[in-house]
């Protein structure tokens, strides 16, 4: 699939917008223009090379598909101004997803609103970035090789796929989830690690030994609490707004933290064995994974394109490219022990 003729808008060009913006420039799959209510990040852009539209209204009359990448305080803010827009524009043909790594209630709210309007609304998440924020800090290899979450709420296959055809221009691997599924995901393997990065940083913090222990780290405390350098507001917005799901995880967590603490205070040598040895097994079953090269080719119908992604992504495989064939596609899917 090609996307070469897309014309592609940007609300917002920090970290994630300004890595979009170079990277399908870099790519040459869509043109791209950018509207930030910020002037010298606007600045920071058009001095980059890139088109910038001075308001919303403009950008959506000059764009098909559209990438909203705000921070989550003030994304059903900008959600409302870009519905309002479309709806002014009298347009009925714009795609619209956003890069919030919690979708929940508010994106489902968010279907219906551009449904409203004659748009289509795909929730997405890219799952990349560093601690480093703004669009100085954005590149055009940032989703190489990332798995991108797309969320077909309610949209029809040729919607998805033209979402997914930017996506991998953009060198990244796409997972088809249903919300629920991605906002439980994204909680285990990035809220609370934001958490349990930050309290070992503010156990150090209230400790007698500070300054001692701050000379002596090395590399499992820069490791272990390399997000707890993030922006503040971004790490509490994450947990904040994916509240349910981290007050669960870090229940468990708490179980498991006192279940090792036990086995120390009782001098159970052997148990403190096996929670290393579990917890080794399950990172090199991680490394597995994420070194995999295997794939493998599966034939999906338009009609069943969505139905066989979120069966397939919810089983651990990626979409690894996609092309027109007869009687469907052909899908190429990435991941270990595929089918």
């Amino acid at each position: 699939m090609s996307s070469s003729s897309e014309r592609v808008g940007v609300i917002g060009a920090g970290l994630i917008g300004g890595s979009i913006c170079k990277s399908l420039q870099q790519s040459g799959s869509a043109s791209v223009r950018v509207y930030s209510p910020s002037p010298s990040t606007l600045k920071e852009v058009e001095d980059a090379g890139f088109a910038i539209e001075r308001n919303m209204a403009d950008l959506v009359a000059s764009v098909d598909v559209l990438f909203i990448c705000v921070p989550l305080d003030v994304q059903e803010k900008v959600f409302a101004e870009v519905a309002q827009a479309i709806r002014a524009s009298g347009r009925s043909d714009i795609v619209v997803t956003d890069v919030s790594s919690v979708k929940g209630q508010q994106a489902r709210d968010a279907v219906a609103l551009f449904a409203d309007v004659n748009a289509f609304f795909v929730p997405g998440h890219p799952m990349a970035g560093t601690e480093y924020s703004g669009f100085a800090a954005s590149s055009a290899d940032m989703f190489h090789g990332a798995t991108w979450v797309l969320c077909p709420e309610n949209s029809p296959s040729d919607v998805l796929l033209r979402l997914v055809s930017l996506v991998h221009a953009m060198s990244a691997r796409v997972s088809v989830l249903d919300i629920a599924s991605h906002d439980a995901g994204v909680a285990a393997i990035s809220h609370l690690p934001y958490v349990v990065a930050a309290s070992l940083v503010n156990v150090l913090s209230t400790g007698d030994n500070k300054a001692l222990a701050l000379q002596l780290a090395a590399g499992s405390f820069r490791d272990g609490t390399r997000v707890a350098g993030s922006e503040p507001w971004l790490s509490a917005s994450m947990v904040n707004f994916n509240r349910d799901e981290v007050k669960n995880l870090l229940l468990r967590y708490s179980g498991v933290l006192e279940e090792i603490a036990t086995a120390i205070s009782q001098n159970d040598d052997a148990a403190v064995l096996v929670f290393f040895e579990s917890a080794r097994a399950l990172r090199d079953e991680y490394s597995a994974v994420k070194l995999t090269t295997e794939t493998t080719s599966v034939l999906w119908s338009e009609g069943s394109f969505i139905t066989d992604a979120l069966a397939a992504c919810r089983n651990g495989a990626l979409i690894h490219s996609v092309a027109a064939a007869e009687g469907g596609w052909n899908v190429v899917l990435e991941g270990k022990d595929l089918p």
